[in-house]
């Protein structure tokens, strides 16, 4: 009799424990699902991060273009190859296009963040940070995130293309550096992953330090920004 019951007993303790060892191994089981899940809900948040930023931008652009293109017929004189621009006119004119394409240069930083690229990065490479420039940084990325990515990125270069001015004293002078074509701008490197729509913190950087590099100016980034709306027939 006292064998049975110590057999039961060690019968008892076995079960238990299998129980628990069940009980362990699905704890176990749960918890990796769980971080798997949670792991997979973070990616597709950044993701959706990513393509609210993107979207946001979008607007800006759209609602930013329209002001340029009459900022642009208000000294008409800037896209003729031949004009001439008084010195008074030419700094009224630098000083509206500043004001003008500050939304964007806002969307941009923002649209920056989701690559990891902060505004330090910026004042490194840009000394300003409002300078109109780096409104073209965030045209870049909508080109390529856009969901007609190659009509954007073609429309893009397009914009680029066009044959830019550069102000030496008060005249208009032939001057492709002044607002140059986008591969020239960007580098062919940067511009073959941007229409991959490969994008990157790297990339992105770099894009930043080849724009910074070039004599745009404020007046050469509001003609790109004019010249990109009117590809993409917003206006």
């Amino acid at each position: 009799m006292t064998q049975l019951k110590m057999l039961q007993l060690k019968v008892k303790g076995i079960a238990g424990n299998l129980a628990s060892f069940i009980n362990l191994k699905i704890l176990l089981i749960t918890g990796v699902i769980v971080l798997g899940s949670c792991e997979t809900q973070e990616a597709e948040y950044e993701e959706l991060n990513d393509k609210k930023a993107v979207a946001l931008f979008e607007e800006v652009v759209r609602e930013t273009t329209p002001k340029v293109r009459e900022l642009i017929e208000k000294y008409p004189e800037i896209l003729s190859e031949k004009g001439t621009m008084k010195e008074d006119r030419v700094l009224a004119l630098e000083k509206e296009t500043q004001k003008v394409l500050l939304p964007m240069v806002n969307g941009t930083k923002g649209l920056l963040k989701s690559y990891d690229v902060d505004e330090k990065y910026l004042q490194q490479e840009f000394q300003d940070l409002d300078d109109p420039r780096i409104a073209l940084v965030g045209l870049m990325i909508l080109a390529s995130e856009s969901k007609e990515q190659m009509a954007v990125a073609n429309n893009f270069v397009k914009a680029f293309g066009t044959v830019g001015y550069a102000l030496q004293g008060a005249t208009l002078q032939e001057d492709k550096d002044w607002v140059d074509c986008l591969i020239v701008a960007v580098g062919i490197d940067v511009v073959v992953d941007f229409v991959k729509g490969n994008i990157t913190e790297a990339i992105a950087k770099k894009a930043i330090k080849k724009i910074a590099s070039r004599a745009l100016g404020a007046i050469g980034a509001a003609i790109a920004v004019y010249e990109f709306g009117s590809c993409m027939g917003w206006y």
